[in-house]
């Protein structure tokens, strides 16, 4: 993979999906360390548009998903464009992921991650999750570009008993340097 070369912190080994999206954003444009989200060319990344997300960091705890593959709506159960990204964490995981999502926009950096996903139909899986930073249009990093795909642990894969699934941990999660080095981030107590 090219982009491991150019940033730090990456597994040795990603899903296509995620190798797909850090290979093209490591080539866009960028400002400072990050490109601008008028850079992304959709048509560039088709193969993997049902797997990416799109979403918009705000002020307070605020966060939106302004892009949403159709992959991502069949996991999930509904349309998830315009609505707030927490929606699909359990209560318990919204907190780090709030933290996790400013940390992500002061100090630019990615993200990468195992999550356990629940459905509630009981069905348990496990997804590869990437975000990368991106600027808005005014220039500000408060926008991230994600794929999220499922780690093929099991043959077979129930989308209808995945339905409605919610993000409960990261089983793994660690922050991608960008080149600007990598947050300062409370570790959880155990």
């Amino acid at each position: 993979m090219v982009a491991n070369d150019r940033l730090g912190n990456l597994p040795e080994r990603l899903g296509p999906f995620a190798a797909r999206l850090v290979d093209y954003w490591a080539d866009l444009p960028k400002t400072g360390l990050v490109p601008a989200r008028a850079a992304v060319d959709p048509t560039a990344i088709r193969e993997i548009l049902p797997n990416f997300l799109l979403w918009e960091l705000n002020s307070g705890h605020d966060a939106k998903w302004r892009l949403v593959g159709s992959a991502m709506r069949e996991w999930f159960g509904r349309e998830l464009t315009g609505r707030d990204v927490l929606e699909i964490h359990d209560e318990a995981a919204r907190t780090r992921a709030i933290a996790a999502g400013r940390a992500m926009a002061a100090q630019p950096c990615g993200s990468w991650g195992l999550m356990t996903l629940h459905s509630p139909q009981g069905y348990d899986f496990l997804a590869e999750v990437v975000a990368l930073p991106l600027r808005d249009a005014a220039g500000r990093i408060n926008l991230f570009a994600n794929t999220m795909e499922r780690v093929p642990d099991r043959a077979f894969f129930d989308t209808i008993a995945a339905v409605g699934a919610r993000m409960v941990n990261f089983v793994e999660h660690r922050f991608i340097d960008i080149g600007a080095g990598l947050p300062i981030f409370p570790r959880r107590k155990e």
